[in-house]
């Protein structure tokens, strides 16, 4: 009987007859196929034709991957890894990075290159990630190229890597002429010279690379050894957008937000802060959470705003890392959990991010996710107020002289401690 069910379901899909689009999917997904499936699953995501639903979009993606869709798995791995549509397991993540990896798909295996090379869901090995990398770099998959080139180029003496730049860039390689334009521009191994480093980048722009072309929008847009000049920035931005570039999609994002060189304009913000959120900028994740939150560009969703939110604060942004935290203390489309708090706090307030040291110090002094510690407590609130938080320097002295001379000495030497680590000093927020 199931099975006539199943061979009239497939009649009617074949037929057409009173069927949507949408119900000719559904069918034909139940009925095992990876396109529908997949079209379904996009579909449940973008909210295309029915309600947004990311658990049941991982669901379809889920359901593909088992019937051995490769590009299925990476995304199932990458659902697992950030914890949308489905409970966050690196360690599952992994595992459908794997078979991906095994079945020759070249994202797989960066993928999974990447979770090798930090030690996420799996024991690091570098030898292992940088293999993977190396078969999809052989495939032509741009981000293993790019990762391989910016591994070798971190290991590398920086005068030795500013020779062969040179030598490569000569030689008429784009991204060896991004690279010393940068260089130049920036002052990084060589005395600071706009006008030389602009002279490669431009090189290097007629070679269509986005990320000389991404740096001349900079140079145009903060007037960077050139003057300030917004429409050409954003003609710059655009290019290498275009290209695929995330930073310069999310540059493009900004500059519809503030109508600078282009007019006003939220939605068209909003997708290109989506597509540069998709690549994984943390930065681009971030502002496409408030985005949400506010409902600019986009529909007001929260749940959506908290997960791109929660995945810009996994990238290490200090800033989505602080308002993470500050969700989890005040409630905010989540339920308070303040040593939740407390532990993205910390990750912010290690990067320098004064409100965070502020609310650490905060939490140190009232024992809120912690231990009560007036010693650490006087060392965040001493950070912040360097870094220019809003902290009256008198009640900063108040509370050092609650110390003894013991937890002054311990005091002073945690501040000096993590001044050495961070540059000399606090970054502000």
């Amino acid at each position: 009987m199931r099975e006539a069910s199943l061979l009239l379901a497939a009649l009617v899909v074949v037929a057409g007859l009173g069927c949507s689009d949408l119900d000719r999917a559904r069918l034909k997904a139940h009925l095992g196929g990876d396109d529908s499936q997949l079209e379904l699953a996009r579909r449940y995501s973008e909210g295309n034709g029915v309600e947004k639903d990311a658990e049941a979009s991982t669901r379809w993606y889920l359901r593909a991957a088992e019937g051995g869709h490769s590009g299925a798995m990476v995304v199932v791995g990458n659902r697992l890894a950030v914890g949308e549509g489905a409970e966050q397991d690196p360690e599952l993540a992994v595992a459908w990075y794997r078979r991906a990896a095994r079945a020759g798909d070249p994202n797989g295996e960066v993928a999974l290159a990447l979770m090798l090379l930090n030690g996420s869901g799996v024991e690091q090995n570098t030898a292992a990630g940088l293999t993977l990398l190396r078969k999809a770099s052989a495939k032509g998959h741009p981000d293993a190229l790019r990762i391989l080139r910016q591994l070798t180029r971190q290991s590398q003496d920086p005068a030795e890597l500013l020779a062969r730049d040179r030598e490569d860039a000569e030689a008429g390689d784009p991204q060896a002429q991004s690279a010393l334009g940068t260089a130049y521009l920036l002052g990084r191994g060589v005395e600071a010279d706009p006008a030389e480093g602009v002279r490669w980048l431009e090189k290097a722009a007629e070679q269509d690379e986005p990320g000389a072309l991404a740096m001349l929008g900079t140079v145009y847009s903060r007037g960077l050894g050139r003057p300030a000049d917004p429409t050409r920035a954003i003609g710059y931005y655009r290019r290498a957008a275009d290209l695929g570039q995330p930073s310069a999609q999310h540059a493009l994002g900004v500059a519809y937000l503030e109508g600078q060189g282009v007019p006003a304009d939220a939605e068209q913000a909003a997708s290109w802060m989506q597509k540069a959120a998709d690549a994984g900028l943390p930065a681009a994740q971030r502002v496409l959470a408030q985005l949400h939150r506010e409902g600019r560009g986009v529909e007001r969703d929260l749940g959506e705003s908290f997960r791109w939110l929660e995945r810009a604060a996994h990238g290490g942004d200090a800033v989505a890392q602080y308002n993470l935290g500050y969700s989890y203390s005040e409630a905010l489309g989540v339920e308070k959990d303040v040593d939740a708090a407390f532990a993205w706090y910390t990750k912010a307030a290690e990067q320098g991010h004064s409100l965070a040291q502020v609310k650490l110090g905060v939490a140190y002094m009232i024992g809120a996710g912690t231990e009560p510690d007036p010693v650490r407590s006087y060392m965040w609130f001493e950070l912040a107020r360097e870094a220019g938080a809003p902290i009256p320097g008198d009640e900063v002295e108040k509370l050092r002289s609650l110390l003894d001379a013991t937890q002054v000495a311990e005091a002073d030497r945690l501040v000096s401690e993590w001044r050495a680590g961070h540059g000399g000093g606090a970054t502000g927020s």
